[in-house]
Formats: structure tokens, C-alpha cells, sequence
């Protein structure tokens, strides 16, 4: 069970893991897989998150996707 007040010594924050932070661009989730590979292509960008926009000025994040998610399952 989660408890806020807990001082215990495994407790892990955060904020102070050590990260690789990059860029991850948006692309709307209308967006067909051809877009997206010329995206990254251009941008030449490693990860893209798609986005959804349910209501005006709210994004949801839907996933994320990769150059190599779709050369493994898209023909050209």
C-alpha cells in the first residue's frame, strides 16, 4: 500500500534518476504511416508520440512510434 509519509530507505524519487531526455515531436493520430516515415525521415528524429485531440486545446497521448515500428510492419 501506497503511504505518502513514508520515510523508508528504498524509497526511489524521481526526480533524482539519472535520464536521457530527447525531443519527441507530436503527430496527430489521423496522421497515415507514410506521413509519419516522411516525418522522421526529414527530422531525422528517433521517436514520434501520437496525439489525439479529444476536446479543443486538450492533447492526449495515444502512444508512441518509432522509424522501426514501421519499417517492421509497413510495406512500401
Amino acid at each position: 500500500m501506497f503511504n505518502a509519509e513514508s520515510t523508508d530507505a528504498n524509497e526511489l524519487k524521481l526526480d533524482e534518476i539519472i535520464a536521457i531526455h530527447k525531443d519527441v515531436p507530436p503527430i496527430l493520430i489521423q496522421a497515415t504511416l507514410k506521413e509519419v516515415l516522411n516525418s522522421i525521415n526529414e527530422s531525422e528524429l528517433e521517436i514520434w508520440y501520437i496525439n489525439q485531440i479529444s476536446v479543443p486545446m486538450v492533447d492526449s497521448l495515444v502512444g508512441t512510434l518509432t522509424k522501426e515500428d514501421i519499417e517492421s510492419h509497413y510495406q512500401f
